[in-house]
């Protein structure tokens, strides 16, 4: 952690040139750098002239609001995760390059006990998981599953209504998978991705990462999502045959 720091603090003492990112790039780099410490005040801190509007590219706001979700939730602040989310996805959900913040929406969806419309987020998302070179991404969106399916079991869900992509590994039932199998799948995928980055790194980060916050599930209540453009669209994708 003292390491990474003194990179950050190095990053901002730079002298800017033709090869630097854009003002609301960085301010949604150094909002990702506060949620990856876990200081979320100032996670939020950094992505407020983004939220405002004041900052904006591309790319920005559409990765921020998918940053900011778990920070907004635990400073309890729910409404306001509930309108990036639904400002967020409609951004996102239909551009690959955006995996990660995809993931950032299934995980949220989960924590707040929306679990239909995270199973089809899971859904949508998935064959890009599959396919995608950046294993990163793929981490991240397996990673997203580990509140989802908490949340199954604690509702007692074992049978799950899920449709995979042509090509999935795992033999589903007519009706679905089983949790077990689901879990376990998506479980073994993990620990063979964060053992991979953490030879790597020479640590054992990704390996810590498995280990589920139980005290966030507990914290967090249900949030509905609102009427809106994203849960029709999605709640009819999830309707097709």
């Amino acid at each position: 952690l003292e390491q990474t720091e003194a990179w950050r603090t190095q990053w901002l003492r730079a002298r800017k040139d033709d090869m630097s990112d854009c003002s609301a790039c960085e301010a949604q780099f150094l909002t990702d750098y506060w949620v990856g410490m876990g200081q979320h005040l100032e996670a939020l801190k950094a992505a407020k002239p983004i939220l405002s509007g004041r900052e904006s590219c591309a790319e920005v706001p559409h990765g921020t609001l998918g940053s900011v979700l778990e920070p907004l939730l635990s400073t309890g602040q729910f409404e306001e995760a509930m309108d990036a989310h639904v400002r967020g996805y409609t951004l996102v959900q239909n551009n690959p390059s955006f995996l990660g913040t995809c993931a950032e929406h299934l995980r949220f969806l989960a924590l707040t006990h929306n679990l239909d419309l995270a199973l089809g987020v899971l859904e949508k998302h998935l064959p890009w998981a599959l396919t995608t070179a950046d294993l990163m991404g793929r981490f991240g969106f397996f990673h997203s599953t580990l509140p989802l399916f908490a949340r199954l079991r604690v509702a007692g869900q074992t049978l799950i209504s899920f449709r995979a992509p042509p090509g999935f590994p795992l033999d589903g039932k007519s009706k679905g998978y089983t949790l077990d199998a689901l879990e376990g799948w998506f479980k073994t995928q993990l620990e063979d991705l964060a053992a991979q980055f953490d030879v790597r790194n020479g640590n054992a980060y990704f390996s810590s990462q498995l280990i589920l916050d139980t005290n966030l599930l507990e914290r967090i209540p249900a949030v509905s999502v609102k009427p809106n453009k994203f849960s029709t669209k999605l709640n009819n994708w999830k309707g097709k045959a």
